[in-house]
């Protein structure tokens, strides 16, 4: 769009405004009667193109004022002039070439020529050339981190833990050994990280552009798998240089920074020291960097007498540690190792043989020692947490300087370990009756736990905030922590969700069934006959009365009318994630579920059907005060309303009168509580479960 001006003054309206203009005198004739002087375009008084501008404000604020329904027309041609201007400008540059820039900046009031255009055009032109180069040299405008770290690597500091109070309440140090020489360990063992992480590792420079070239066109595609296409060098990279460059930024910028340092530590190291700082410093997951401190947490001994199985089952940890690792999943630990082996068997660095029979060496794990970390108040809680954050953040958890805000209530941590310990203590002097097994006094000094455990969890039903977690009795002797990693039948306590299924299929609290012998054929022929915890029949009682008084023949009866497949569906829902097999026995609790599930699975009856999942941390920041990540209270509808309320009012029938009366006593009157016990045979576990 071109516009000319008139001898005489006008208005200029490209686009609705009405601007006044200065009139243009005309122009006058050359005195000795030859061509006109040409006309200056540039300089028609002083500041064009600021007065235009201003103007043009000015115009657009009185519009607003005086006529605010043109407004939106004015806009819209003003930004239909300036995109006509732009497209004519690239529209010559991409098919007119230079000549055909010339004559776009020409139409567009902005000739080449003027000194002031050539000036910044020429500028930019020039910056454009010399920022790649720059920024490659430096990379970026923070300058290139220092790689003479790479020789005095070491984890960054503790992060520091703190309680719902804002107490400190321990510090996650990273667990770190001496560094070991590569020379001092097995050939297979160096061997065995190259196979599986950067099988090139000695042939290229830091990076290997055809695998990094087809990684990125295949992560490039939508729907496609993202894969990493890092080598070790790149690797020692990231660990080097964690805040410079983080794992979980995925960016065109960090890779191409990461790339850079690589190829400035391959320049400046030899691959066996790359390697040796590599093994040394991959994080293995439970907290432990270094190839050292992983062969003594894992299994007990010195990284130089490691065996090929083992060695390649640490090769497998540093591409996912939590995923992968042994205390938490062995059949997927030992698939990755075998994978590890066959890699290293078609790289030609051990024999099939030596493949085969190390796939076939059973995984014997060292025993998890407490004194391998720092001592803190609660470890259970702690090492839970940390557990749990790893699978978050991964190393970055030890980066240094995080501050993890937990949900831990000292006070309400402290009741429970002491009315766990007492409770325990009771059974064992016979309050309860006849104790006959080995008491804790008789293994003190000795690696064994066969003696008596409890375990306990106080959590918010509204938030899923863990105000305690109670995982044994004694850390120290014991890190196993068996409310969220121990597997334990529930026996009657898992009879709330048979019945709420059996509610959701009309069976009403008043109904009457008869409870009597009741015997069911298993798979396999062998008859199953179901009796009740006093072995005494009642004959006809109401639903009610038969959760109250936990009677085992009716939960059956129950189970078997709603539909087994019902019954596990509404356990699931709820929270139970294990296996629940569809056999009448499930009725009254013979499956085997985690502790903290049979918790959150009994949240819905609190809620009237909501799911909360537990929160053991509610925010981590990092030194300078900034969230980097965070924990939302997490609730979704599993169950009926109406369903979780009959259920509800039927388990206080519990505490008030039933199995549970004993926690009646301990809350006194007046307080509204439900819940339920359990037991399994001989006495093996017992339970409560309330709210």
């Amino acid at each position: 769009m071109v516009y000319s001006l008139t001898e005489q003054a006008r208005d200029f309206t490209p686009h609705g405004l009405s601007i006044p203009r200065i009139p243009i005198p005309k122009r006058m004739p050359d005195p000795a009667g030859g061509v006109p002087e040409p006309e200056n375009v540039y300089h028609k008084g002083y500041f064009p193109r600021i007065r235009e501008t201003l103007a043009r404000t000015v115009a657009g604020v009185r519009l607003l004022a005086t006529n605010p329904a043109r407004v939106p027309s004015a806009a819209a041609a003003w930004l239909g002039e300036q995109l006509e201007k732009d497209a004519l400008f690239f529209q010559a540059g991409l098919f007119g070439g230079w000549a055909a820039v010339r004559a776009g900046f020409r139409a567009t009031g902005r000739g080449l020529r003027h000194p002031v255009h050539r000036r910044w055009i020429l500028g930019l032109i020039a910056l454009i050339a010399f920022l790649p180069g720059f920024t490659w040299q430096r990379c970026g405008f923070r300058g290139c981190p220092d790689v003479g770290k790479l020789a005095a690597l070491q984890p960054g500091g503790a992060a520091r833990v703190y309680d719902a109070r804002g107490q400190l309440l321990a510090e996650l140090a990273p667990t770190r050994w001496a560094v070991v020489a590569l020379d001092d360990l097995p050939d297979y063992v160096a061997e065995a990280f190259v196979a599986v992480e950067d099988k090139n590792f000695y042939e290229h420079s830091g990076v290997h552009w055809p695998r990094f070239v087809a990684q990125t066109v295949k992560n490039l595609v939508p729907g496609g798998r993202s894969q990493g296409a890092s080598t070790i060098s790149m690797q020692v990279a990231r660990n080097v240089f964690p805040d410079r460059l983080p794992a979980a930024d995925r960016s065109v910028k960090r890779k191409v920074l990461e790339i850079r340092v690589a190829r400035e530590i391959e320049q400046r190291y030899t691959k066996a020291q790359i390697l040796q700082t590599y093994i040394n410093n991959i994080y293995f997951g439970e907290g432990v960097y270094g190839i050292e401190s992983a062969a003594r947490v894992y299994f007990g001994k010195h990284a130089s007498q490691l065996k090929l199985s083992e060695a390649a089952l640490l090769a497998g940890l540093p591409k996912a540690p939590t995923h992968y690792s042994p205390r938490r999943n062995m059949a997927r630990s030992v698939q990755r190792r075998n994978l590890v082996l066959s890699l290293m068997a078609a790289q030609g660095r051990i024999t099939a043989g030596q493949a085969r029979s190390s796939k076939d060496a059973e995984v014997r794990l060292a025993r998890l020692r407490p004194e391998s970390r720092p001592r803190t108040r609660f470890p259970y809680f702690v090492e839970h947490a940390r557990r749990m954050l790893e699978a978050e953040l991964g190393p970055a958890l030890y980066a240094g300087g995080l501050r993890i805000h937990t949900t831990l209530d000292p006070r309400v941590q402290r009741a429970a370990e002491q009315n766990v310990e007492a409770q325990v203590r009771a059974i064992e002097n016979g309050r309860f009756g006849r104790f006959t097994g080995p008491r804790r006094a008789a293994y003190r000094d000795s690696s064994e736990t066969p003696y008596l455990q409890g375990a306990a969890m106080v959590m918010s039903a509204r938030t899923g905030d863990v105000l305690a977690l109670v995982g044994g009795r004694s850390y120290d002797e014991s890190a196993f922590d068996r409310m969220t990693q121990g597997l334990r039948q529930p026996g009657s306590a898992f009879k709330p969700f048979v019945y709420a299924a059996a509610v959701a299929e009309g069976v009403t609290p008043t109904d009457r069934v008869v409870d009597d012998t009741v015997r069911r054929e298993l798979p396999g022929g062998e008859v199953w006959t179901p009796r009740n915890f006093d072995g005494r029949y009642r004959g006809a009682v109401t639903v009610r009365t038969s959760l109250r008084q936990s009677i085992n023949t009716i939960a059956v009866k129950l189970a078997e009318q709603a539909g087994l497949d019902d019954v596990e569906q509404v356990a699931r829902r709820a929270g139970i994630t294990r296996d629940i097999p569809p056999l009448p026995s499930v009725a009254i609790g013979a499956t085997a579920v985690r502790p903290m599930e049979l918790v959150r699975a009994y949240t819905p009856f609190a809620t009237l059907g909501y799911r909360v999942e537990p929160r053991f941390v509610t925010r981590v920041e990092d030194r300078d005060g900034k969230v980097v990540w965070r924990a939302r209270v997490k609730r979704r509808r599993v169950m009926d309303r109406g369903v979780a309320f009959v259920v509800t009012t039927m388990l206080r029938g519990a505490i008030d009168r039933g199995t549970g009366t004993a926690a009646r006593g301990a809350l006194g009157d007046g307080v509204p509580a439900a819940g339920k016990t359990g037991t399994t045979n001989d006495a093996t576990d017992a339970w409560f479960v309330g709210f």
